[in-house]
């Protein structure tokens, strides 16, 4: 079953990485697009509109999230070393396609967790732009949260 976009947010939506400030971008930018490519946390100067996010809300916290440029949305993937990375594929209301964003009051930056894995989203190391967007288990550490504007 696909997703409507009856319950989306604005279309100009951006998930952006508090520590690296690289924003989610799909694998060459979204062009040509497979099932199962990694997203890269990358400079938003140079995302040529790739990083464009649509939120459709299921239910309080719970989202779909497509990206506007591939029309796929978010979803656990294979490992990347040893851990899922983040992927897309066709859009779905099941599990794997379900995210929950938990907001931390201080300023409002979120977690995003895969309802599936049951992991947070957060760059591989959090040092930098250009790292492997992955999951792993839930913590505090500054590389989890996200900024997520018009959400």
């Amino acid at each position: 079953m696909t997703t409507t976009t009856a319950n989306a947010q604005a279309l100009d939506s951006h998930i952006v990485n508090i520590k690296t400030g690289g924003s989610l971008l799909p694998h060459n930018w979204g062009d040509g697009f497979q099932d199962g490519w990694v997203h890269y946390v990358w400079d938003r100067g140079q995302t040529l509109g790739a990083d464009q996010w649509e939120f459709e809300r299921l239910a309080a916290f719970v989202y779909i999230i497509r990206n506007t440029k591939t029309g796929m949305c978010l979803k656990p993937g294979a490992p990347w070393w040893n851990k899922p990375r983040v992927t897309e594929g066709t859009c779905g209301t099941g599990l794997e396609f379900q995210w929950e964003a938990a907001q931390r009051p201080l300023d409002g930056a979120y977690k995003i967790y895969s309802r599936s894995a049951r992991q947070i989203m957060t760059p591989y190391y959090g040092n930098g732009l250009g790292e492997v967007v992955v999951l792993e288990p839930d913590s505090n550490a500054e590389k989890v949260w996200w900024s997520i504007d018009n959400l």
